[in-house]
């Protein structure tokens, strides 16, 4: 687990006002719902035109697309509350799921290592279909923050002297920047990346390294040799 930054509480915080807003219009529709059958399915005035056949329909469709916002509302807040982001690596599997019109619109999923995340916000080329990648999400609402191809190498136990030529150069290159003192931001920019991609870089090399954050890691690769000690 990795603390969520500002750009990903900004985006949880964007999808809980959504979701609250949808249990709004649940208890609306739900209120509807219970006025209807208690005045015997007919409309109160002046909407009496017989015409509850068509209003129940409706109102029940849009009671099961509103079902689920409540849950998801409480596992976003405690997304929030808690702060943290989780990181897993597997193959990613896009899933195209076709709806019915405006009224339920095609959706995206992506699969990684066995769990499920809501993607429509996300262009199918960026969930990288077929390829080993890392999954940054927050884990109580599966809300996928960010996906990357996944370039590093599991963590060895140690970190040996003699083996550099098994580090890619980007992980040097990134190595150098944690140790110049360089933000996500300087660093994606550096390097052409989004600060989302970076992150999960950066999760994926703290493991590796066998360490829990950058200070560690720029003193771990210092004592294998990697970084010229200024």
């Amino acid at each position: 687990m990795t603390e969520l930054v500002d750009s990903e509480r900004h985006l949880l915080r964007q999808r809980w006002l959504i979701a609250v807003l949808g249990c709004g219009a649940l208890l609306v529709l739900v209120t509807m719902f219970g006025v209807l059958v208690g005045n015997g399915l007919t409309l109160p005035a002046p909407f009496n035109r017989g015409q509850a056949w068509l209003a129940l329909p409706i109102l029940l469709w849009w009671l099961w697309v509103l079902r689920r916002q409540p849950r998801l509302a409480l596992a976003l807040m405690r997304d929030l509350r808690t702060g943290q982001a989780g990181v897993i690596a597997g193959t990613s599997v896009v899933l195209q799921l076709r709806g019915i019109g405006w009224l339920a619109p095609m959706r995206l999923k992506a699969v990684v290592a066995g769990q499920v995340f809501a993607a429509d916000r996300f262009a199918p080329a960026d969930l990288l279909a077929g390829q080993q990648v890392l999954a940054r999400y927050a884990p109580q609402s599966a809300t996928l923050l960010a996906v990357a191809p996944q370039q590093l190498q599991p963590p060895p136990a140690t970190v040996p002297r003699k083996t550099e030529d098994e580090w890619s150069e980007r992980e040097r290159r990134l190595l150098q920047l944690l140790a110049a003192g360089q933000s996500d931001k300087l660093i994606a920019r550096e390097c052409g990346l989004s600060p989302a991609t970076v992150r999960t870089y950066n999760s994926a090399l703290f493991r590796k390294l066998g360490v829990a954050n950058r200070a560690e890691a720029v003193a771990k690769a210092r004592e294998a040799g990697m970084l010229t000690v200024n």
